[in-house]
């Protein structure tokens, strides 16, 4: 999703691009394998990372309104349910309280664009009585339960429109290209080489492969991914989880999504046709790495998927899990075992309230430098803010290239097109856009200081400087006089 919404929202802006999709198909990693549920921040204590949450659902709702499950006649699967279990990591009275302010910084968000008020009501959930539910969960572990105005995503409609506008903005997308090398090309540009040979190259690359971000970036020698390895607060975590597609028991197929929080629980999502997807974090949570590679394990479930043996064995015991708060659940019948990654910073621990898992106020978009920039969509909701972000950087990055160009054309003399190459991307890997547009001048006066000081270096041990910079093709700033 993020790759898709991004390339269409660059090439509304005029930009040339091109998808390198390493399946045979757009749109089939990890976004094609989640349960779908939208998210307004209920899924979050820490009010932060439910606000964004909220503000990035919203935008992508307003844009995708067409594209999710259920009508009035339906509230099914239109209104998901929180079950707030007895031993849940936050306490009933602080969740309500973060749950107020949900609804609250929707208010908010409305009174700013009137465009944002897609519920028409400002309260987005309301506290349940015991009656309404008391027949489908285990009351053993549930000690409250609210119903929200949370959706669930038509991804059959999502994923069609997506490649309509694909189309119809002219993005061109290069199947079975399996990156294997990318290079930095002499005219700065990067060049990407695949499996089979391939070659494609870019002035500018949105880096939107989940999982092999960082393992792409090591490849060009871009981002910090040792820094983050060894620091855990900075580490990202990829962690593997195991989802399963069930046929729903009949006395299933007309209940609304549930989600028990907070902590390691369990989660139903009531898809309609009688098809749900469930997880029970014990089992669903199989693994977690560091590494920029994926463990052989992860490679091989993710790409080709679990063995007939596997899937039995690991859909049997998330069933017989949700069934221990869903207990009809252990009727349902098995139809896949659906593996995907979740990314987060930091450790990973999710029966510690103070585990960096339980805060995620950030959206996955970092420039890494001029000319690249991470696309990691935290949350499937994200994709759309997250492109028109990238959209903003993208422009600042042209922007910043062009005073980039105009500090060399007045400050430099030098015929050399290589070493014109490497000045320029020097400052590309070494600056960020908002750093070269916020103060250029700064930028200018403390270059010429560095060349001047290199001046007065070689003036001082050099006999002849100025046949020792053409000998040598160095580059000569014009504001300096070589005695």
């Amino acid at each position: 999703m993020a790759g898709c919404n991004t390339a269409v929202e660059l090439s509304k802006k005029g930009h040339e691009v091109v998808i390198l999709e390493r399946d045979e198909d757009v749109l089939r990693g990890t976004s094609a394998r989640t349960p779908g549920r939208m998210g307004l921040g209920y899924h979050y204590f820490d009010s932060e990372t439910a606000k964004l949450y909220m503000t990035n659902t919203v935008e992508f709702m307003k844009n995708y309104s067409d594209c999710f499950l259920g009508d009035e006649t339906t509230s099914y699967l239109r209104d998901g349910r929180y079950f707030i279990t007895k031993d849940s990591l936050v306490n009933l009275q602080d969740l309500m309280a973060s749950y107020d302010k949900i609804s609250d910084h929707f208010e908010e968000m409305c009174r700013r664009d009137s465009s944002n008020d897609i519920f028409h009501k400002y309260s987005l959930h309301r506290s349940m009585e015991r009656s309404e539910f008391q027949e489908d969960v285990n009351m053993d572990k549930v000690a409250f339960a609210i119903e929200t105005k949370e959706l669930l995503l038509d991804w059959k409609k999502y994923e069609s429109r997506l490649k309509s506008e694909l189309a119809q903005f002219g993005v061109a997308v290069k199947t079975g290209f399996e990156i294997s090398r990318v290079r930095r090309t002499e005219s700065g540009k990067f060049e990407f080489f695949s499996s089979l040979g391939e070659s494609e190259n870019a002035d500018y690359v949105i880096n939107c492969t989940w999982q092999n971000i960082d393992k792409i970036n090591e490849m060009v020698g871009i981002g910090d991914a040792k820094t983050k390895k060894d620091d855990p607060n900075k580490s990202v975590t990829s962690r593997l989880k195991l989802l399963a597609e069930v046929e729903l028991p009949e006395s299933l197929r007309e209940k609304h999504s549930m989600f028990f929080c907070v902590g390691p629980h369990a989660m139903f999502s009531n898809l309609g046709d009688g098809i749900g997807r469930i997880t029970y974090a014990p089992v669903t949570n199989f693994g977690v790495t560091t590494e920029n590679q994926m463990p052989e394990d992860f490679e091989r479930w993710l790409n080709r998927g679990l063995s007939s043996e596997e899937e039995q064995e690991y859909g049997r015991r998330i069933i017989e899990g949700v069934a221990e708060y869903i207990p009809a659940m252990k009727d349902a019948k098995l139809r896949h075992v659906i593996p995907g990654i979740v990314k987060s910073k930091g450790e990973v621990n999710l029966e510690d309230r103070k585990s960096p898992f339980h805060k995620r106020n950030y959206d996955g978009v970092e420039e890494q430098q001029i000319g690249w920039v991470d696309n990691a969509a935290m949350k499937l909701f994200y994709a759309l803010a997250n492109a028109q972000k990238v959209s903003e950087i993208v422009t600042a990055q042209e922007e910043s290239t062009r005073i980039i160009k105009q500090i060399h054309d007045n400050f430099f003399e030098t015929t050399s097109l290589v070493l014109v190459s490497v000045f320029e991307s020097n400052l590309k890997r070494n600056f960020k856009s908002e750093d070269i547009l916020s103060d250029p001048e700064k930028l200018f006066n403390d270059i010429e200081r560095t060349h001047q000081a290199k001046m007065n270096l070689i003036n001082n041990l050099t006999p002849n400087p100025t046949a020792y910079l053409r000998n040598h093709k160095t580059l000569v700033p014009k504001s300096t006089l070589v005695r």
